[in-house]
């Protein structure tokens, strides 16, 4: 056990990438009983009164305790935002089966050095995380300018999408057009799917923790979803057969005739 902890100790000391982190995190939830994570699914009710005497719950406190160091973020490859704050919500969640609550010291700094080049999700998945478990911190950075320009981003994401699915629907009320110069949308179906799906359920988060989605943010979203459901893949077109200046019951179409000149 002694030796484990301190395996866990070494690693918080390499200069360790942030994804190897969210790797390790990720495994301290199988520590977890299996009853633990159902009752929280349940009802967010967690009784840890015997699982806070088992040596799977040392382990789990030991490595929040690592990861949280200051010491940790210093030794850390910082490549990607989304690594962070994906072992952010790891570390939150598997807090809430510790019986004191365990915390992040280098909050402000992992802030300060990422808040330019944060991605729009990424950034209001930290904010969020930090309304929820972090609410002095929060109220520290005062991020009300960071959250309207995530609302004006989703806002110009959505106009875009609407844009795009509507060049589709086109496409696909002109595929049996005999017009051969219909422009194509700008995007591929595939594409324009995919990122829909996912900026409907980020505008959906987005707007559920904020509360106050204006009318205007309403339509334009509803005009969207709606586009989800009923655009559908463009058809192919179809391929124009070559037209044939002999038919293939003529003498001609035989391999002995096509190579006898040669």
């Amino acid at each position: 056990m002694d030796e484990l902890l301190k395996r866990v100790d070494t690693f918080s000391n390499y200069r360790s990438r942030e994804n190897e982190w969210s790797s390790l995190l990720a495994s301290l939830q199988t520590l977890i009983p299996k009853d633990l994570h159902k009752s929280f699914s349940d009802s967010e009710k967690i009784d840890l009164e015997s699982f806070s005497k088992t040596r799977e719950y040392e382990i789990v406190v030991h490595t929040l305790c690592a990861f949280g160091k200051y010491s940790t973020y210093e030794k850390s490859e910082r490549i990607s935002s989304h690594n962070w704050v994906r072992s952010f919500q790891q570390f939150y969640y598997i807090s809430l089966f510790t019986i004191k609550p365990q915390k992040i010291e280098f909050l402000h700094d992992f802030y300060s050095d990422y808040i330019s080049l944060i991605d729009e999700e990424s950034e209001f998945d930290f904010l969020s995380l930090m309304a929820e478990n972090e609410p002095i911190f929060y109220r520290q950075i005062q991020p009300y300018d960071r959250i309207e320009a995530i609302r004006e981003y989703i806002s110009s994401q959505i106009e875009d999408r609407i844009r795009e699915g509507r060049l589709i629907d086109e496409k696909n009320q002109n595929d049996d057009s005999e017009d051969e110069f219909v422009l194509s949308p700008s995007i591929e179906y595939d594409d324009w799917y995919s990122s829909t799906d996912n900026l409907l359920a980020f505008a959906s988060g987005f707007y559920k923790i904020t509360k106050n989605q204006s009318k205007e943010e309403i339509a334009e979203y509803e005009v969207l979803n709606d586009l989800f459901r009923y655009v559908t893949e463009p058809a192919s077109k179809k391929k124009t057969e070559p037209k044939m200046t002999r038919q293939p019951e003529d003498s001609y179409w035989t391999v002995t005739k096509i190579f006898e000149d040669l």
